[in-house]
Order: C-alpha cells, then sequence, then structure tokens
C-alpha cells in the first residue's frame, strides 16, 4: 500500500532530520563557492557598438523614418554577414593571434540594442587583452564586409572596445547561493526518501494509519519492578 506523505509530516521531518538539511548545504555550498573561485576559468567581455546605415550618405539633415525602420531590419542581415565563415576568417587573419576561423565565431554574440539600429557586439575569452583586439578588428572591418556583400548600406564606429578589467563568469555569488538551493532540496528530498522507505512501525495510530485497519488490541508493556 502506498504511503501519503502531507505538508506538515514534511515539516515535522525536516525539523527532526535538521542536521541532514545543515550537512548537504554546507556541503554543495562549499562546493559551488570552491569550483568557480579555483577550477572555472574566468571568462571576460569586451563590446563594441556600430550604428547602422541604411543608404551610404544622408543627403540632407532630415530624418526619415523609413530609412531608420529599414536599417532596424538590416541589423539581422548585417549579424549574419559578420558570423559568416568568410569575415571571421578576416578578422582571425588581421588580429594573428592563433584563433581558427571557427573559434572566432565562438567568441561572438551580436544582437540589436533594445531594438533599434545600433548593434551591439560582444567577444568573450579566457584572454582580456583578446577579447579587446578581436572585437575592435571585427568594428574596423565590418563596413568593407557589408558594402562589399550588401552593395548598399555601411555601418559607423559608436564605441570601440575596452579591455575588460572584471571576468563576466562565472559569477560566484551566483553559484554560490545556487549550490546551497541545490543543497536544500537534495536534502528535503532524502529526508522525505528515508521516511518512506522506513517499515517500522512505532504504535497503534501508526499501524491505523498506514495500513487503513482497525487496531484490535494492543500488547501493554509490562515493568519488572521486583518484589
Amino acid at each position: 500500500m502506498e504511503r501519503e506523505i502531507n505538508i506538515s509530516e514534511v515539516i515535522d521531518l525536516v525539523l527532526r532530520r535538521l542536521w541532514i538539511i545543515v550537512t548537504c548545504v554546507t556541503v554543495t555550498t562549499i562546493i559551488s563557492f570552491c569550483y568557480s573561485s579555483y577550477l572555472v576559468e574566468p571568462v571576460y567581455t569586451s563590446t563594441g557598438t556600430l550604428y547602422v546605415r541604411n543608404v551610404e550618405e544622408v543627403k540632407d539633415d532630415r530624418v526619415d523614418v523609413s530609412e531608420i525602420n529599414a536599417s532596424q531590419r538590416l541589423v539581422n542581415t548585417y549579424i549574419e554577414i559578420l558570423r559568416s565563415d568568410t569575415f571571421t576568417k578576416i578578422i582571425a587573419n588581421d588580429v594573428n593571434l592563433g584563433y581558427t576561423s571557427r573559434q572566432i565565431k565562438g567568441m561572438l554574440s551580436m544582437k540589436s540594442l533594445n531594438g533599434t539600429e545600433i548593434l551591439q557586439i560582444d567577444v568573450n575569452s579566457t584572454n582580456p587583452d583578446h577579447a579587446a583586439v578581436i572585437v575592435n578588428s571585427i568594428l574596423k572591418n565590418a563596413d568593407e564586409e557589408i558594402i562589399r556583400i550588401v552593395k548598399a548600406g555601411s555601418v559607423e564606429i559608436i564605441d570601440n572596445g575596452d579591455i575588460p578589467t572584471e571576468p563576466t563568469s562565472p559569477n560566484i555569488a551566483l553559484n554560490t547561493v545556487s549550490g546551497a538551493v541545490i543543497g536544500g532540496i537534495i536534502s528535503v528530498l532524502i529526508i522525505i526518501l528515508i521516511h518512506i522507505m522506513d517499515v517500522s512501525v512505532r504504535g497503534e495510530e501508526d499501524m491505523a494509519d498506514r495500513y487503513e485497519i482497525p487496531v484490535l488490541g494492543v500488547i501493554p508493556t509490562i515493568k519488572n519492578e521486583g518484589n
């Protein structure tokens, strides 16, 4: 017969076996902190931004809304161009840091900034100097490659990439807290599993609740007090 367990029983079990929770949380927290601090190699991110234009030259000072909308749509096209094997090979040769085209592509992350015609380019690397060199090479070569393929439009550099001073990952604080939460969940599951697998009967109420049968009699405990 299946054993049912309610919330109040779970709370009682947790309180009676609080040492299991404390042990599991402590262990997983220490493991998460040590892993994030000493075993995971820090990754640095250098970021640059480009302004995407639908036309090569602005003919007057008026802002054409249709041109802006076209520029926003072009951002996704430009992202694919800048992530192509041809372009990443150009970057690999330009920076000459020993990276392959595939490795350069794996470092790249591009997106439209807040849905605008501004293209944000992130380069992630375990070497902060390399991250900045690669992102600036992309910014430098992007305009020529886009014009070569699209035959129109252009991009302008807004921000060059700086050498990052702080790693973007791992997030040691977040990983440590996550380890503590995971330890708490594991410990509660262990406590519940121990309770479910425990088949011992500790009294008539336990017998009646577990097997749903009436208790006809109880053998009393007789103390031998002596004469």
